[in-house]
C-alpha cells in the first residue's frame, strides 16, 4: 500500500504522465500559432508522446522543441503539400454544396478520406528518417493497407478535436489543457500497431 505514494510509485507516475500531457498540449497550441509552422508542431507532438511512454522522467519541452527543429523543413513542406490540397477542396466543396446540395454526402465522403490520409504523414515522420516523397508514398500504401487502424486514428481525432469542442462550455478547459496530447496518445496506441506488423513483414 505504501508503494502507491512512492516518487516511482504508481500515483506519482500518473500525476506525472498528466502533468506531461497539459505541458506538451500547451507547448503545442503555442508551437501552431504561426501557422506554418503546424506540421512540425504535429510531427513534435508525436514524437515526444512516443518517447515518453518508454521513458516516465523525459524532458517534455527541450524534447519538443528538439524534434520540433530537427523536423521543422521536411514537416513544413508536408505541411504546405497539404494546404495546397485541401484549401481548394475546402472551396471547392463549399461551392458544390451551397449550389448542389445532393452532393453534400459524396463530398463529405472525399473530405474524410482526404482527413484519413492526412493524419499518417506526421506519425510517420516522427518515427522514421525519409524524404518528404517516401513519406508521403507510405503514408498512402498505410492507409490502404491498414485502413482500421488509421479509421480509429481518425475518429479518436473526430471526437476530441471536433465534436467535443461543439459543446464548448463543458469542454473548455479539457480541450485547452489535454486535447491534442491526449488525441496523440490515443492514435499511437493504433500507429504502433501499424509499425509493429509493418516490421513482422520485413521480419518475415
Amino acid at each position: 500500500m505504501n508503494d502507491i505514494f512512492k516518487l516511482n510509485g504508481p500515483l506519482f507516475t500518473l500525476l506525472n504522465r498528466i502533468a506531461n500531457l497539459a505541458i506538451l498540449n500547451v507547448l503545442f497550441i503555442l508551437a501552431c500559432l504561426p501557422i506554418f509552422t503546424i506540421g512540425a508542431a504535429i510531427t513534435a507532438l508525436f514524437s515526444v508522446i512516443y518517447r515518453s511512454n518508454k521513458d516516465d522522467h523525459l524532458a517534455i519541452a527541450k524534447e519538443f522543441f528538439k524534434a520540433f527543429r530537427e523536423n521543422f523543413k521536411q514537416s513544413s513542406l508536408l505541411w504546405g503539400i497539404h494546404l495546397v490540397m485541401i484549401l481548394p477542396y475546402v472551396g471547392v466543396t463549399a461551392y458544390v454544396i451551397r449550389s448542389f446540395p445532393v452532393f453534400t454526402l459524396p463530398m463529405a465522403i472525399i473530405g474524410s478520406v482526404l482527413a484519413l490520409y492526412f493524419i499518417v504523414p506526421y506519425a510517420l515522420q516522427s518515427q522514421f528518417k525519409n524524404s518528404v516523397k517516401e513519406t508521403m508514398k507510405n503514408a498512402l500504401l498505410i492507409v490502404f493497407r491498414f485502413l482500421p487502424y488509421v479509421m480509429m486514428m481518425f475518429l479518436v481525432g473526430l471526437v476530441l478535436l471536433v465534436i467535443l469542442p461543439v459543446f464548448y462550455r463543458q469542454t473548455f478547459y479539457f480541450v485547452t489543457l489535454f486535447g491534442f496530447s491526449v488525441t496523440a496518445q490515443l492514435q499511437l496506441i493504433f500507429f504502433k500497431k501499424i509499425v509493429t506488423q509493418l516490421e513482422q513483414l520485413k521480419e518475415g
